[in-house]
Order: structure tokens, then C-alpha cells, then sequence
């Protein structure tokens, strides 16, 4: 007895997790949905122009010219939150102006399959793409070293930040507008990893980076599930990596 007891654990526990994942990725899906929309709003307020605005004014790495870290989820969440409906406020005197004020968490920003990002008030999932703020040219030359490393001059070597609009995407079916920074719901042996896998040093992608795939939602507002072995590659590392789709938004992220 002990030993069929056993014989369907081990086959329906799999099976458990399956199912389990499979809500928890719907809930995932449900939030970018969400995010879609808030984006939607703004365009419609904003003359069909994406965010591309200072987040933290006053920020020595935020300028005139705007936020060239505005792809982080904490950066980016600022200029939708009007429309988010979490009523989060920047607290403009810790010294980090992309931090919340203290208060409720919101179940929004996060995935429930992320354990690395967390689920605190600050914690955000989500990742909005840099090709919607900078210049086609200037995503194509982007590498890891001047995309994600914060000291001045920042991304791009000082590539300021630009307006683009709607009309500009043309693919927007294809075009991914923000997602999942990690592949939460198809993990490798290495576990969580995001576009640019366990990275080897600040500016080297690491061999796992199309292990899994994300959820994303689109230019035109729908959300899918794509795996990174299908994504378009950077032209720069060949990275599965939104921030740096070739040819910015003349480009596509779906194969």
C-alpha cells in the first residue's frame, strides 16, 4: 500500500506543479495586461508619445534629457502610476527618489513565480523596453556594460533619451513593450536567469541566456508567452534582449 501511495505521488506531484505554475503565470499575465493598458492611457494623454520624461527630478542620473534607466521597473512604474490605480508616491527624501513611501503592497508590479525580485512595496517584475525611449540607432549599439551600468554617462555612453511615438512601431504585434526580466516560469539548471543569462562580468553575457522564456505584452496591447530561443537577438552580444531589439522599433522581438 505504501508503495502505491508512493507510485502516485511521485506521479501527480509533477503534475501539482504544473498547475500551480500555470496560475501563477496566468497571474503574471493578468498584470502585464494591466500595464498594457495603463500604457494606453498615457499614450492617449501624452499625443500617442511613449515615456520617455525624467522619473526622479533632481537625480544626477536622470536629466533634461530625460531617465536612461526608465527601462527598470522601478524607474518606469512612475510615469504609469496615475494610471495603475496603486497610489504609490515617491519618497523624494531618503535619497532614492525611484523608492516608494512607505505603505501597502501591490501585487501588480510583481510576478508570483519571481523570487528574486521580491514582493516588498518597492519590488517590480517587469521591465519596459528601452528601443520605446532612445533612438533605433542607439539601441543597436547598446551593449550590457553601457545599458544597465549606472555610473554617469550612462547608457549609450550618453545617448539622451528621445520622444517616440506610436506610429513609429512597426510591428506592434511583434514589438514587445515591457515583461518579465526572468525566465520565472521555464527555469534551467542555473535556476532563475534573465536575457542575459548568469552573466560572466559586467559587460558578458553568460552561455544560458536562452534557457526558458518570458511573458510580454505587446505594442498593441496583447500578452504572450515567448521562449527566449525564439526571441530576435540583439545585435550586440546577440542578447534575447527587449532593451536591444534591432533596429529599435523599425524591429521585431517574435521570430
Amino acid at each position: 500500500m505504501i508503495a502505491i501511495i508512493s507510485i502516485l505521488a511521485a506521479i501527480l506531484f509533477p503534475v501539482f506543479q504544473k498547475v500551480r505554475e500555470n496560475a501563477r503565470r496566468a497571474t503574471c499575465q493578468s498584470n502585464l495586461k494591466q500595464i498594457g493598458l495603463a500604457f494606453t492611457q498615457y499614450l492617449q494623454d501624452s499625443d500617442e508619445a511613449y515615456p520617455n520624461a525624467c522619473s526622479a527630478p533632481g537625480n544626477p542620473n536622470c536629466s533634461a534629457s530625460g531617465d536612461p534607466y526608465l527601462w527598470q521597473g522601478q524607474h518606469f512604474r512612475w510615469p504609469l502610476m496615475p494610471y495603475l490605480a496603486i497610489g504609490q508616491k515617491q519618497d523624494l527624501t531618503n535619497g532614492n527618489p525611484w523608492q516608494a513611501q512607505g505603505g501597502s503592497t501591490s501585487a501588480l508590479l510583481y510576478c508570483p513565480s519571481d523570487t528574486i525580485s521580491g514582493t516588498g512595496f518597492n519590488a517590480t517584475s517587469y521591465g519596459y523596453s528601452a528601443c520605446f525611449y532612445h533612438t533605433d540607432a542607439t539601441t543597436d549599439a547598446l551593449h550590457l556594460g553601457n545599458l544597465r551600468l549606472l555610473p554617469v554617462p550612462g547608457p549609450g555612453l550618453g545617448a539622451v533619451c528621445v520622444t517616440r511615438l506610436a506610429n513609429e512601431v512597426a510591428f506592434p504585434a511583434q514589438k514587445a513593450l515591457a515583461g518579465e526580466f526572468y525566465n520565472n516560469h521555464e527555469r534551467g539548471p542555473a535556476g532563475l536567469v534573465g536575457y542575459w543569462g548568469k552573466t560572466l562580468g559586467a559587460d558578458i553575457p553568460g552561455p544560458d541566456m536562452l534557457v526558458g522564456g518570458r511573458d510580454y505584452v505587446f505594442a498593441d496591447g496583447h500578452v504572450k508567452y515567448v521562449r527566449a530561443d525564439r526571441q530576435s537577438r540583439s545585435v550586440q552580444q546577440s542578447c534575447p534582449d527587449i532593451h536591444r531589439t534591432p533596429g529599435g522599433l523599425s524591429g521585431f522581438d517574435v521570430q
